[in-house]
């Protein structure tokens, strides 16, 4: 049996899911070149030349004012006091006049509301800035506010689990019965952390985050592969 064998038999053997939680940036909306721009403009701004791979490597997936601190701690450099609420509103802008769809990911919200199977939101980005991004991407007409839950507002961003712990509760499920769906390294340590199982979205020439075998987690290449998964899990028995 090769390992990706392996891994989905060990997918599939936990309880039958009763809610998939998705992340926001790189699952349902392609933000990372957004914020990468928004990262790397900010930086220089402030005096800073920060390459894409610097961001990429250190910055991106993570809350802004762990962001901020990494700036910081990279350019040796004291940024303002406000600097979060400048990058947030930078996001904000760029993500009303730029943000898209991943591609696939509206057919497959629509496919789980057409199969009454629950999902939620569970990003680091704030509440605000999701809403502009779904309502940029037409991605509004699948997704209820109330399903839409930020670890910036609740002051727990990922690595830590809480705002997926805070979905599950809210939709009154346990931990092993979620999958998440996530593409960054924070993100998927935060749904191993919360004990949730974690489908991770890569790129087939890209690694698999260093929390990825400390979990039981799959990597899926595309949004498709991604809803084939979660229907084998719902459809097991």
């Amino acid at each position: 049996m090769s390992s990706t064998e392996n891994n989905l038999s060990k997918f599939l053997a936990l309880p039958k899911p009763k809610l998939i939680i998705f992340d926001c940036d790189g699952v349902l909306v392609d933000g990372e070149a957004l914020a990468m721009k928004a990262i790397i403009s900010f930086a220089k701004q402030h005096g800073f030349e920060m390459t894409e791979e610097m961001a990429q490597e250190h910055v991106l997936g993570h809350a802004l004012p762990q962001v901020v601190k990494s700036l910081e701690r990279l350019s040796g450099k004291k940024f303002p006091d406000d600097s979060v609420a400048q990058l947030k509103q930078m996001f904000i802008k760029l993500a009303e006049e730029h943000a898209e769809p991943v591609t696939g990911a509206g057919a497959l919200l629509k496919k789980l509301n057409e199969a009454n199977i629950p999902f939620r939101i569970g990003s680091n980005s704030s509440t605000k800035e999701m809403q502009v991004k779904f309502k940029a991407t037409g991605l509004e007409d699948h997704i209820e506010d109330e399903n839409i839950h930020s670890a910036a507002d609740i002051g727990s961003p990922k690595p830590q689990p809480d705002v997926y712990l805070l979905a599950a509760e809210e939709e009154g499920v346990r931990p092993e019965e979620c999958i998440v769906i996530e593409d960054s390294d924070p993100g998927t340590l935060a749904a191993v952390r919360a004990g949730m199982r974690c489908i991770v979205l890569r790129a087939a020439e890209d690694k698999a985050p260093a929390a990825f075998e400390d979990g039981n987690c799959l990597i899926a290449h595309t949004i498709k592969e991604v809803g084939e998964f979660i229907f084998a899990a719902i459809k097991k028995d």
